[in-house]
Order: structure tokens, then C-alpha cells, then sequence
């Protein structure tokens, strides 16, 4: 069985060989793991994926969700949904009861690529015997989550599960250890990152204690050679992965503020030591007010995310200042509408309104909660 498994990592690519010793590959992060069963078989599928397609982000979510146990709760929560909607569209189409029963009964939780992943992993099984007890399940509640844009609380809305935040909490924490430890580094794409800086934000949102907790356990492992000198983790020495995690924070706020809640708008920054009210729901309200009124409301779709909207500029050393720029809705669009006023207008509106705020990592260079410390929001 360990002559399979070395095998197996050998042929992954994961080990060298040069006759006598094994070695890793040198590219691979430092803090790349295989803690699930079917971890190996994640490095291999990854591989039939085109990283030039503009799902591949999206793809890579699908596959690392398939390896990794079922939340129950939330894939029944899931089906409940679907088989209602379609009931009801098929209701307002005048289809008769019995067929709109028969129509439901093969449907079950979204499965996003299924046949593909299926597929490959039947092949894999066949030349790998170690994985045979190992099923692999298709599932999407995170993918949802990215191309929905839903938070953390719209998902629970969205599910009607109120009580399932702490589901919901573990499995979206295992999606993301999964894929920043699983998938290997050259597999990263920037859409990729992105996707990791959303789904960190969203869980920092909730608990940001657990994943701070987290990241520092894996920089004590990178720096266990020298037990003598502690090495803090600085979350910016990754250039990339640092300036998506802001981008996704940013993202975050703007979501909150576009659907209304201003009281996870201030969840989403990082709060004033010296002030505990300085930007409260209530802030946000009096803040964005005028905005409101003269546009209907801020705008958050795809477009609202683009790089031109967002702009991170270091000052000094662990200092940045932000700035994200805040689009309206169409004046005449429906209360879940969140397209712009007019496309053709995007650029009056990237210099009329938007957030701007500074990032301060002096003191501490991997601090708990958002990282960005909101300064003002206007023209």
C-alpha cells in the first residue's frame, strides 16, 4: 500500500526521485497538505481543468467541494428550495399536480460539474485501489455562494436556516482550508486568489478569531526549524494574496450596503479603539443617506467589482490607504435590481462617490477581524 501511495504522489508530482532519495517539489507552498482522502485525487482532476477558462475559479470550488464531507442539513436545505421553485414555476405554467410531482422526483441539490467529476474520478479509482472506499460528492454550496454574491447571512436567508450558522460556519471553513492547503500553487490563478480573499472575508464576517488562530498554527509550522525565534505571520509579504483579501473586505462592505443592512456594513470594518460608535448602522445610514436618495441605492454586480472601483496604494511601510468607489442602481429598477444607472455613465459615477479607508499593520502584521479602518464615505 505505501509503494501505491508513493506512486501515486510521484506520478501527482508531488515527489522527485533521483534514484535514491524522495524529495518534494520545491514549488509547492510551504503549508500544502494532503489531510483529505481524496486530496491526492484533487491534484490530479486539477489538471484536466483549462486555467484560461473564465470559469476555472469557479470549476476549482466545484471539485475541492466534491472531496470534502456532506453538511446534510444545508444539501437537504438546498433541495427543499429547488423542488419548491420548480414546483411553483410549473404551478404558474398550469402543468397539472401529478405532473409536477413526477417532475421533482429525480431533483436534488445542485451538483455543479457532476458528469465531469464523475468521470475522471471513476478513471482515477481504476489505476488507484487505495481509493475505493472513498466516494466522491458533487456539491455547490460555496460556488452558490460566489456566483449568487450572497454573504454569509444571505446564504442562511436563502436556505431558511436559521439555526445553521454553525454548519455553515464548518463547511465553508473546510472549503477554504481545502483549497489553500490542497490545491497546489500552480494551480493559482489571481481568479482564484480572489475567490480565497471572498470566502475569507465572508468567514471573518462571523468568526475571525478562528481563522486567525488558524493561519498562525500553520506559520509556527513554517517556522519550527528555529524554535528559538518566533516569526509572527505578516499577511503582506504575499503581495497577491494580500491585495485580494482588501479587494474582497471592500467587496464585503459594498455588498452590505447594497442590500441595506448597514449593521453588517459594520461588521465589515475594522472598529475604532478609541470610538465604539464611530461607524455604526447608525453611521452608514446617515452617511449614505444623500447617495440613497439621489440614486436609489448603491449597485453590486460584477461590474461594481472591477479593478477600476477599487484602489490600494501602500504609503509607508505596513500602511496603506484604500479607496473603493460606490456606483448607483437604475432609478427605475426593482428592489433586488443592483445593476447600474446606466452603464454608459460608470465613469462620472467612479469619481463621484466612494469609501476610502487606511490599513495599519505596525502593531500587529496578522490582526484579527477586517483589516480596513473606514475614514469617510462621500463625494
Amino acid at each position: 500500500r505505501a509503494e501505491t501511495l508513493i506512486e501515486g504522489l510521484r506520478t501527482a508530482g508531488i515527489l522527485g526521485h533521483d534514484g535514491q532519495h524522495l524529495s518534494l517539489d520545491p514549488e509547492l507552498q510551504r503549508d500544502f497538505s494532503l489531510h483529505h482522502a481524496l486530496s491526492l485525487f484533487l491534484v490530479h482532476a486539477l489538471r484536466s481543468l483549462d486555467k484560461e477558462s473564465p470559469s476555472y475559479a469557479l470549476d476549482v470550488v466545484s471539485w475541492v467541494e466534491a472531496i470534502l464531507d456532506d453538511p446534510g442539513v444545508l444539501l437537504r436545505a438546498q433541495e427543499k428550495r429547488d423542488r419548491s421553485r420548480k414546483i411553483n414555476e410549473l404551478r404558474a405554467a398550469g402543468v397539472p399536480f401529478e405532473e409536477r410531482i413526477a417532475a421533482i422526483e429525480d431533483l436534488t441539490w445542485p451538483k455543479p460539474n457532476a458528469d465531469a467529476i464523475y468521470e475522471v474520478y471513476n478513471a482515477y479509482r481504476k489505476a488507484h485501489p487505495w481509493v475505493e472506499g472513498s466516494g466522491i460528492r458533487p456539491k455547490g454550496i460555496a460556488r452558490e455562494m460566489f456566483e449568487n454574491f450572497l454573504g454569509f447571512g444571505d446564504e442562511i436567508k436563502e436556505l431558511a436556516l436559521p439555526r445553521a450558522e454553525g454548519v455553515l460556519l464548518r463547511y465553508l471553513s473546510e472549503v477554504y482550508k481545502a483549497l489553500l492547503q490542497n490545491v497546489p500553487a500552480e494551480a493559482r490563478t489571481p481568479e482564484l486568489e480572489d475567490v480565497l480573499a471572498t470566502l475569507r472575508a465572508t468567514l471573518a464576517v462571523v468568526d475571525s478569531s478562528l481563522l486567525t488562530e488558524w493561519e498562525n498554527l500553520v506559520a509556527g509550522r513554517e517556522g519550527a526549524i528555529d524554535t528559538s525565534v518566533e516569526k509572527p505571520l505578516d499577511i503582506s509579504e504575499d503581495k497577491r494574496a494580500f491585495g485580494a483579501r482588501v479587494r474582497a473586505e471592500l467587496h464585503a462592505l459594498v455588498r452590505a450596503i447594497a442590500r441595506g443592512d448597514d449593521e453588517e456594513a459594520s461588521a465589515c470594518i475594522r472598529p475604532d479603539p478609541e470610538r465604539d460608535d464611530a461607524w455604526n448602522a447608525e453611521a452608514f445610514t446617515t452617511a449614505l443617506a444623500p447617495f440613497r436618495e439621489a440614486h436609489g441605492g448603491v449597485a453590486f454586480d460584477h461590474r461594481a467589482r472591477l479593478g477600476t472601483c477599487t484602489h490600494v496604494r501602500q504609503v509607508a511601510a505596513h500602511q496603506w490607504v484604500v479607496r473603493q468607489t460606490l456606483l448607483p442602481v437604475a432609478v427605475d429598477a426593482g428592489p433586488d435590481s443592483w445593476g447600474f444607472e446606466d452603464p454608459d455613465d460608470a465613469g462620472e459615477a467612479v469619481e463621484s462617490w466612494a469609501i476610502e479607508g487606511e490599513i495599519d499593520l505596525r502593531a500587529n502584521t496578522n490582526p484579527d477581524g477586517p483589516l480596513v479602518s473606514l475614514r469617510r464615505i462621500g463625494a
